[in-house]
């Protein structure tokens, strides 16, 4: 668990949280484990250090709350699947219509933020504002703007600056990058938690017909794919997919289920002879996703 290792070997001077998700337990501990962890860290951090903390995470809210220089952010992100009760007290957390705001009748509740995402616009303190652009697709790639955004502000960079700067940022080690495999160009996208699947699967609907999934489980993966039964496959409806890595023969059991059509394929170059020379998205697990990052064009 690297924050409360970096912590104790470095003196920050800035802490970003962004959200807590689900992750394979052989990797990872449960989600509130976690978050316990962090709590314990952050308690020895010195007043000088600022936290940006997601508010709209009961999680990290609740390891960040008792710090004297937390900074809030919220892109209203909505509920949390680890979170139907309140890690504070137990008790089953009450979450608003919208799954925006959540509270307790302990008092633990969402708090007010200071920085606040709206659409494509960052608001904060005494009326900064600005506008957020990514080229990287999705919410959690525009909300991760703004966060850096923010972090740059504390060292002195305008939001303008910061801002511009990161919206020619089109690609991060091969992210959304464009990949050539025979005569499919494929987009490739990093997916390693079922909390990044549900975002990959949400920025992919709007992308090409075809999709290639890709998942290994050796050690960078986890071994264990029992995950991929907290995913939501129901985005891939009415696609042509194909599956291929590893451990596609799970993937094609939890997508028989979800009642997803789909053609299992020997290796990528496979599933690329029967796209053809046509556009395709194509997600792949930690180690499928860096042996083919190898190929993106830079």
């Amino acid at each position: 668990m690297v924050l409360p290792w970096a912590i104790q070997q470095t003196q920050p001077k800035v802490i970003v949280l962004l959200n807590l998700g689900r992750d394979q337990l052989d990797r990872l501990s449960e989600v509130r484990v976690v978050a316990a962890k962090w709590k314990s860290a952050l308690a020895t951090l010195s007043p000088a250090c600022k936290v940006l903390a997601d508010a709209d995470d009961p999680f990290v809210t609740w390891a960040a709350r008792d710090l004297v220089n937390v900074i809030w952010f919220t892109s209203g992100t909505s509920g949390h699947m680890d979170a139907s009760t309140c890690p504070e007290c137990g008790v089953v957390l009450k979450w608003s219509a919208d799954k925006s705001t959540y509270s307790c009748e302990c008092g633990f509740r969402k708090p007010s933020p200071e920085w606040i995402l709206r659409e494509n616009v960052l608001a904060g303190p005494n009326n900064q504002k600005v506008s957020i652009v990514s080229a990287i697709p999705g919410m959690a790639a525009l909300s991760n703007a703004a966060r850096a955004v923010i972090t740059g502000s504390f060292f002195g960079v305008s939001l303008v600056d910061s801002s511009e700067a990161i919206s020619k940022v089109s690609s991060v080690d091969g992210r959304f990058g464009q990949l050539t495999i025979g005569l499919t160009n494929f987009r490739l996208l990093l997916s390693k938690n079922p909390a990044s699947w549900r975002e990959t699967l949400a920025t992919s609907a709007s992308g090409p017909q075809s999709l290639l999934l890709v998942v290994n489980a050796q050690t960078q993966d986890g071994k264990d794919t029992s995950w991929l039964w907290d995913v939501d496959f129901s985005p891939l409806k009415g696609r042509t997919v194909f599956v291929t890595g590893d451990r596609r023969l799970d993937v094609s059991a939890r997508l028989t289920v979800a009642e997803i059509d789909h053609q299992i394929t020997d290796n990528e170059s496979s599933a690329a002879k029967i796209i053809g020379k046509n556009d395709a998205d194509l997600i792949a697990s930690y180690t499928a996703f860096h042996r083919l990052a190898k190929g993106v064009k830079r």
